[in-house]
């Protein structure tokens, strides 16, 4: 029975062994091919999918920032540049007055030179020369340029004493300012259509001649401004009752507004309704008022009131 048991034990112990090398065997095959190199993967197995490898962006170098901020240049204050001289020498020491309510003193003679200062109206200045039509004056101790339509060579209201008076020279297209013994001023008229001799009835185009006054003042004016001429006066209406163009009524009528200092009747056959007007004192084109430049006019419309006298010669 011991016998038994040996060879039964004996024979377990062969078939474990032969199982274990048939499954060393087996293990072997599977991993290895004739060559000993590694056997191909077989085609049910799942081939592991590979992993995409990410490549970082790069990222912009940072601008170096100056450690010290730049500063602004100073600007350059331009200086002044020297007043341009006068290419025709006029006088040297005449007297100006200006006219204008604000004039630009310039140093160049431009609207585009440069402003040294402003002058007020009836300011003293001295002409030292010419430039066109801006004058080169001196204003203390400072030179420069203003346009000769805003001063004058007569002085203001008021610098003066005495009558101020109006004188018209028919012949010589000329209208005299004047005050006292002082002239202010002499400008350029236009008369009528048919300037000469005396004006007899309405619509003859003459400018009548006399010693007359303002009888009227408007402003504003068709001509800009205007100044009434006491036309007809006492002797122009005793001339013309005495020939028969007006009857004793019309006489009387205007004897007494000039007595009176007021504006005589406009509306008889002589006529009436003459003016110192502006619009253009360069020819005769009034039907017999006397025409000036309106820049004229504001002066005359200043110095003029109501009863100024006027004088208006061949």
């Amino acid at each position: 029975m011991r016998s038994f048991l040996k060879v039964i034990s004996i024979v377990i112990l062969v078939f474990s062994m032969m199982f274990v090398l048939v499954a060393c065997v087996g293990n072997n095959s599977n991993t290895t091919n004739g060559s000993g190199s590694p056997a191909p993967e077989s085609s049910n197995q799942a081939t592991p999918t590979a992993i995409p490898t990410i490549t970082p962006i790069p990222t912009p170098e940072a601008t170096a920032v100056p450690t010290e901020v730049p500063t602004a240049s100073p600007t350059a204050i331009p200086t002044a540049e020297p007043t341009e001289e006068p290419t025709e020498d006029i006088g040297d020491g005449e007297t100006y007055w200006v006219t204008g309510t604000t004039v630009n003193f310039r140093r160049s003679p431009s609207v585009n030179g440069e402003i040294i200062s402003q002058l007020a109206k009836g300011t003293e200045v001295v002409k030292l020369g010419a430039e066109g039509d801006w004058l080169y004056i001196s204003y203390g101790e400072t030179r420069g340029y203003i346009h000769g339509d805003y001063v004058s060579s007569y002085p203001p209201p008021n610098t003066v004493s005495g009558e101020v008076r109006i004188v018209v020279k028919k012949s010589e297209r000329k209208l005299e300012l004047w005050q006292g013994e002082t002239l202010i001023g002499s400008y350029s008229v236009g008369l009528g259509f048919t300037p000469e001799g005396h004006k007899q009835v309405e619509g003859d185009g003459k400018t009548p001649e006399g010693e007359y006054y303002v009888c009227t003042r408007v402003k504003p004016s068709v001509f800009y401004l205007s100044l009434g001429v006491s036309y007809p006066n006492k002797q122009d209406a005793l001339a013309a009752l005495q020939d028969g163009r007006i009857d004793q009524a019309t006489y009387d009528s205007i004897a007494t507004a000039i007595d009176n200092g007021q504006r005589p009747d406009w509306y008889t056959p002589l006529g009436g309704e003459i003016m110192i007007h502006g619009q253009g004192g360069s020819r005769d084109w009034t039907a017999g008022c006397v025409a000036v430049d309106n820049d004229v006019m504001d002066i005359l419309f200043e110095y003029c009131q109501l009863g100024t006298r006027i004088t208006i010669l061949p």
